[in-house]
């Protein structure tokens, strides 16, 4: 039967069987978010410190919040259909949330490709009162 007093053209199986996908996207989503919060930390400090390690949490985590979001509009779609209202709004949302994942993930590469090379044509710097491995060979040598 139609939902009464609403003006949608959908069943009660079908938002029982949202709510059912909407428990488990739930329990992704607390995971991810989890797994965003250490890889944002590990991001600030890495964008600070300019040590480009740790970016790399942040590479992983972005594309697996992707992955996660692609595979619930495929549900989504598969469950109630693709003109279904309830489908229609929450794909959208996660249609953005993948844009946004995308441009997150991009700006974050490309600033750890910055940092690579800035890595690579730095030379490494020597703290006084420490031997160097130039400073070994030296000694050695004599």
């Amino acid at each position: 039967s139609k939902m009464d007093g609403w003006n949608l053209d959908t069943t009660k199986d079908e938002i029982r069987n949202f709510l059912t996908v909407a428990f488990h996207f739930s329990i992704a989503d607390l995971f991810l978010s989890i797994a965003m919060i250490v890889a944002a930390s590990c991001l600030i400090y890495g964008v600070r410190k300019e040590n480009s390690n740790f970016l790399i949490p942040a590479m992983i985590v972005w594309p697996l919040d992707l992955f996660v979001r692609i595979i619930f509009v495929f549900i989504h779609t598969i469950n109630l259909g693709f003109f279904n209202p309830i489908s229609l709004v929450m794909n959208a949302m996660l249609c953005c949330g993948i844009v946004f994942d995308i441009f997150i993930w991009l700006c974050v590469y490309s600033h750890w490709q910055q940092l690579r090379a800035k890595d690579q044509f730095q030379p490494k710097k020597i703290r006084l009162g420490q031997p160097s491995f130039y400073s070994i060979q030296l000694n050695s040598a004599q």
